[in-house]
């Protein structure tokens, strides 16, 4: 950021580590902007085979790289719960917006992605297809409750 770059923190790795940064958000929209797009590349490629397998692997290798991106965002975006007020005040007022927005981004991709495989939840009790539905069921009852929780203000974000 200009200020890591005007007061030299940028050389101080701890330090400049240890700060909420805006950009951590921008790098975590990146890597789900290209997390989707290979798997739209590569949902074209499987409908052109009518794999079910493939589909499957696909599914699960996407979700897999989700959570992975998850896991590695700063602890700054990690969805801070309500009981944490002191922790919520330390941080600056975008922190929240950027935390909701991302949750609310990775629960819808994270839904867009096992709904591939609803056709099939029905017909089979595999275990990967219990999880699909279990992922998509979880993160349409999170967004719901974010709905309710934030109301009027959530209205205003619409990362995807």
């Amino acid at each position: 950021s200009d200020e890591e770059l005007t007061t030299r923190l940028i050389n101080e790795p701890n330090m400049a580590t240890k700060m909420p940064r805006p950009v951590d958000y921008h790098n975590a929209m990146i890597f789900l902007a290209k997390s989707n797009y290979h798997f739209q590349i590569q949902m074209r490629a499987i409908e052109n085979l009518d794999g079910d397998n493939l589909l499957e692997d696909l599914v699960l290798t996407t979700d897999e790289a989700l959570a992975n991106i998850i896991s590695q965002l700063p602890s700054h975006l990690l969805e801070i719960s309500g009981g944490l007020a002191k922790e919520r005040e330390q941080y600056p007022p975008w922190v929240l917006w950027q935390q909701t927005t991302l949750s609310l981004s990775f629960l819808f991709y994270r839904m867009k992605v096992n709904r591939v495989l609803q056709h099939r939840w029905a017909s089979s009790s595999d275990v990967l297809l219990a999880r699909s539905k279990a992922i998509c069921l979880d993160s349409a009852n999170t967004i719901v409750s974010m709905v309710k929780q934030h109301k009027v203000v959530l209205a205003r974000h619409r990362p995807w």
